[in-house]
């Protein structure tokens, strides 16, 4: 579970924002935040508060509510009239019904989000290295929840981006690359693989068999058809050509984010199932 969080937390940085940051560097800013606050709910509260425009306005209906409402207590205790407390109880009903339907006004990024999800993982798996599971499983909930946040729609520049197009005609092999860097990102490590080409196939079968890639797998397979490619299936194909920018020395946009992606899952995979003492979690390598 956490593996699998800290992926999809990573994915969505990567691949949601444009011209993102190392994800170290948003790791180390949520940690500091959250050193700062001292827990993820006050952080994630802080937050929230922060991105908001419009939170003065609803700081003071919270104040107008506080002192309407004292001013009915007040109507009863003191014995006003039927008319004086109608009065007072008629402001408070409507103050209520401004704050209820007051929206908020936000500028939110992505990374807004998952400052606060990492915030969460982090002390979910501090509280599970100090055995309180029933703690951190709850900060596990909080963590998807805000992680869920990102999920929406795809927009079409997005989308361009994952495609690798930027506004500008790209080969179905741009497509497979853009779509390998999400696998390799949301990967879920469950064994031990010590060889980074064992890894890529695992990689290049997982895309080749996933239907929700099927158009970009057949798109891919009828450019890249020529010569001894058609001898060998497409996984075998993208394999190959995956490996290629691997072991490649210098590349670009999407390519580049793929090599690095892979190169950090490999150390993942290598160094999954060996003993490890448990201890506070500073990095996302630390847990």
């Amino acid at each position: 579970m956490f593996e699998r969080l800290l992926a999809r937390i990573r994915s969505a940085h990567e691949n949601r924002k444009f011209d993102p940051c190392p994800f170290s560097e948003l790791w180390e800013r949520a940690c500091k935040q959250l050193a700062k606050h001292g827990n993820a709910t006050d952080f994630a509260n802080w937050k929230v508060r922060n991105i908001l425009r419009n939170s003065k306005a609803f700081a003071d209906l919270d104040d107008q509510i506080a002192e309407a409402w004292a001013g009915v207590q007040l109507s009863r205790i003191e014995g006003e009239g039927a008319y004086y407390r109608r009065v007072a109880y008629s402001k408070l009903q409507h103050l209520q019904l401004q704050r209820d339907t007051l929206k908020p006004k936000a500028t939110i990024d992505v990374d807004d989000a998952l400052d606060i999800a990492i915030a969460f993982w982090v002390e979910a798996r501090n509280a599970y290295n100090a055995s309180d599971e029933a703690r951190a499983l709850h900060a596990l909930l909080e963590g998807n929840f805000y992680l869920g946040t990102t999920y929406s729609p795809i927009t079409e520049a997005e989308a361009q981006r994952a495609r690798g197009q930027k506004g500008i005609n790209t080969t179905p092999r741009d497509a497979i690359v853009a779509i390998a860097v999400e696998v390799v990102n949301c990967y879920t490590i469950s064994r031990n693989i010590t060889i980074a080409d064992e890894l890529c196939a695992v990689i290049a079968d997982q895309i080749a068999h996933d239907p929700k890639y099927s158009d970009a797998v057949a798109a891919y397979k009828d450019w890249n058809s020529k010569g001894s490619a058609t001898v060998s299936s497409v996984s075998e194909r993208m394999h190959e050509m995956l490996m290629a920018l691997i072991e490649k020395k210098q590349g670009a946009g999407a390519r580049s984010g793929f090599k690095k992606a892979f190169k950090e899952l490999h150390e993942r995979t290598k160094a999954y199932g060996l003993p490890n003492r448990k201890r506070k979690v500073k990095n996302p390598a630390g847990g």
